[in-house]
């Protein structure tokens, strides 16, 4: 073979190789020649992105005028000049096999395409489909744009921050609140726009999540472009890929600025509330100890007249009367202060074993010579399901029962009261226990029925004149039932019909293998009996009157008293002389009875000390017995129960001295 031959053919076959590579290259490729741009050569992935046939047609008649238009020229420019020139993100219509056509976004390189002597004969078009990466960069975008939005629209400060804790990026709230520039300038500053007292605090926290991964959470002080702080809450939450790896952190800062100025003001306003229910409490106990010290008088020398045989008969009713209404002062008393512990949460209740069955006959045996005066009938049912003995407090009770049994009785002028108990089992040795007390009296109506259960009110201005009382028991009837598990409800009423109330309490029960023994304390009788024969007491009160009648009492029961008018004299007495027991009123001058009674137990006086006081206060009982008192008895008080108080206590210290002679 020549060597022309052998030119040619080694062209040809470069020329076909170099068809074979742009015929076979995956990427779109085109070569349009002369000025009108007649398609001389297309690959199949052209072919395949423009959906049709295009060889020997113009890109005019291959192309609608929407792409034309924006294609032609750049083509013309660069057929004519011979310079390449890329086209970024150009929108493309196409259409394809089956008609429709789609919108595609390329990049498009046009180069020149020239002859063997390098003239300029065509473009040669090379086209890189980037719809996919714009469609995805766009959404991403949009979902900034999106986020930026609600980020600028939320009324936090919003932040974000690198995995490493720096921030770089902050809503456009806080950049407006702090009055810094850019989100650059942000990252850069924050820290300082934190209060002096909080920054370290806060950093140091920051830094320990960043570390730790932990939630970031603190409250702290912004400066803000008016030049004062205030209070946020400052919260971080990690994001972390599939790998638990922190990727970066998204921070926000609420304004809790008026929540704690509020906060600052319920807490003042708390303080204000304890204080003055402080004062109250101690008004309250202040006014139970001074009327509770002259009743101690009046109702104690009355029970001292009743027992003269020198009285006469009117003498006598003159002096029950007295006593009557002395204790009914009392209870009245006693009902104002347990309202008041039930308001404030201070009411305490024991839960002892004992009878319901007895304890309510004992009320109704109470109140029964009430209803034969009055010509009505009180009766009682208690229904097989009430065990012989249960879990309670029976002082509460007696309380909840004379109320509303009396009141039962007190308004009904003809026909009954009837009283009706039953229980059911709630759960294990638990019952709920119901007492229907049902009345055929004056009733009420559906006005007055909305008074019923306030503090202080009646059915109607009438009815305190008509039948006295001062609106307490029915209002602490239901709280006292409820602080033992249950309530009081009206559960029919009609005028001039009757009432039926209905008392609910929660008991415990429990098997019992053994008899319980009661023990009752016999009413004493100065004149038959000495009982307190032979002992020596020591009585510290600085009321004259309470002194005459505590020694008197105790001079006719056999006992030699010593009076002291003060703590003070107490102390000395008891320090001179050994006595048997020591009777200590609490308020007294120049020193009270908390401080000498102390006084004596830290020099181990070993005389039971009893506190014979009006303060009735639960508090006051408690801080007794914390002192270390052997006992608290009210004023005014039982003789009997004060006796008793006395031989019991003296007992026990003989039998343990007696037990520490004998080891």
């Amino acid at each position: 073979m020549s060597d022309r031959k052998k030119i040619i053919a080694e062209a040809e076959n470069t020329q076909k190789n170099w068809h074979d590579i742009f015929m076979q290259t995956p990427i779109p490729m085109a070569i349009m020649k002369g000025p009108n741009h007649i398609f001389s050569l297309a690959n199949s992935s052209y072919l395949k992105l423009v959906g049709k046939e295009v060889f020997n047609k113009s890109f005019l008649d291959v192309f609608n005028n929407y792409n034309s238009e924006k294609i032609i020229p750049i083509l013309d420019i660069v057929f004519h000049r011979g310079e390449s020139i890329t086209s970024k993100e150009t929108s493309f219509n196409v259409k394809n096999l089956k008609g429709h056509f789609s919108e595609l976004i390329v990049n498009i390189e046009y180069h020149p395409f020239r002859d063997d002597l390098g003239e300029t004969i065509g473009v040669m078009v090379i086209i890189h489909n980037i719809t996919d990466q714009v469609l995805a960069r766009r959404k991403v975008e949009d979902s900034e744009a999106r986020y930026k939005s609600l980020a600028d629209t939320i009324p936090q400060l919003m932040w974000t921050a690198s995995k490493c804790g720096t921030i770089n990026y902050s809503n456009e709230r806080s950049l407006r609140y702090s009055g810094i520039s850019s989100n650059q300038n942000y990252g850069k500053s924050w820290k300082q726009s934190i209060h002096p007292d909080d920054r370290n605090r806060v950093v140091d926290s920051w830094m320990n999540s960043i570390t730790t991964g932990d939630i970031f959470i603190q409250e702290y002080r912004i400066l803000n472009t008016n030049g004062n702080y205030r209070w946020f809450l400052g919260q971080a939450l990690p994001v972390k890929n599939e790998y638990g790896e922190i990727l970066y952190w998204n921070g926000t800062a609420t304004d809790i600025d008026d929540y704690k100025e509020m906060k600052k003001e319920l807490l003042i306003s708390k303080e204000v509330a304890e204080n003055a229910n402080a004062t109250k409490s101690a008004f309250l106990a202040n006014m139970s100890h001074e009327i509770r010290t002259p009743l101690s008088a009046i109702i104690g020398f009355t029970e001292l007249l009743k027992n003269s045989e020198i009285l006469s008969n009117n003498q006598v009713q003159y002096l029950d009367i007295i006593h009557r209404n002395g204790n009914a002062l009392t209870g009245i008393i006693d009902d104002i202060l347990d309202l008041a512990k039930v308001e404030a949460g201070k009411l305490e209740v024991e839960k002892i074993e004992f009878s319901l069955i007895d304890l309510l006959n004992e009320v109704i045996e109470l109140l029964m010579q009430k209803a034969n005066c009055k010509g009505i009938s009180l009766s009682i049912k208690i229904f097989s399901e009430i065990p012989n003995k249960i879990w309670s407090d029976p002082k509460r009770l007696r309380q909840i029962f004379i109320n509303i049994i009396g009141n039962a009785v007190k308004f009904t002028s003809i026909g009954s009261v009837d009283v009706v108990v039953k229980a059911e089992h709630i759960e294990n040795k638990k019952l709920k226990i119901f007492v229907e007390v049902i009345d055929t009296g004056s009733g009420i109506t559906d006005k007055q029925r909305i008074r019923l259960f306030e503090p202080f009110m009646q059915a109607d201005i009438t009815t305190s004149r008509q039948f006295g009382g001062t609106g307490l028991g029915l209002v602490l009837s239901k709280r006292l039932s409820e602080t033992l598990g249950g309530t009081i409800s009206l559960e029919s009423y009609e005028k001039n019909k009757g009432s039926t109330f209905v008392i609910s309490f929660e008991a415990g029960i429990k098997n019992i293998s053994t008899e319980t023994i009661e023990t009752k304390i016999e009413v004493f009788d100065p004149i038959k009996s000495l009982p307190l024969e032979g002992m020596k007491i020591l009585y510290a009160d600085d009321s004259l009157d309470n002194q005459f009648l505590i020694e008197h009492f105790l001079t006719k029961a056999g006992a030699k008293v010593s009076l002291a008018c003060d703590g003070e004299e107490a102390v000395k007495g008891a320090l001179e002389t050994e006595y048997d027991v020591i009777l200590m009123d609490i308020q007294m001058p120049k020193m009270d009875g908390y401080r000498a009674a102390k006084i004596l137990m830290d020099l181990n006086v070993k005389a039971p000390i009893l506190a014979l006081t009006a303060h009735a206060m639960t508090e006051e009982k408690e801080k007794t017995r914390l002192i270390g008192f052997d006992g608290h008895l009210t004023k005014p008080f039982n003789f009997n129960e004060l006796l008793h108080e006395i031989v019991i206590r003296v007992s026990a210290e003989h039998k343990v001295l007696n037990t520490k002679q004998f080891n």
